[in-house]
């Protein structure tokens, strides 16, 4: 499997395949699954976030009473 690695130094590119120590290989191959899970999960988040956000503006938009008037600093001090 061909994974690409980006550091501070740039873009590396690797072989799973290549690892000749068998454990290694098979600890790169199930850390490779993990990080593309994550990175699913990740992006699930970040959509299912923007969703809520949404519908939450919609309901507050829909419900003029929740609206708190926000006063000047001027009309405090009077």
């Amino acid at each position: 499997m061909i994974v690409k690695i980006e550091t501070q130094d740039g873009m590396t590119e690797h072989d799973t395949n290549a690892i000749k120590n068998k454990d290694s290989r098979v600890q790169a191959e199930v850390l490779v699954r993990k990080v593309s899970t994550l990175e699913i999960l990740k992006e699930a988040m970040q959509i299912a976030n923007v969703v809520h956000r949404k519908n939450l503006e919609d309901i507050c938009n829909a419900s003029p009473e929740s609206l708190i008037q926000m006063t000047s600093e001027k009309s405090k001090e009077e």
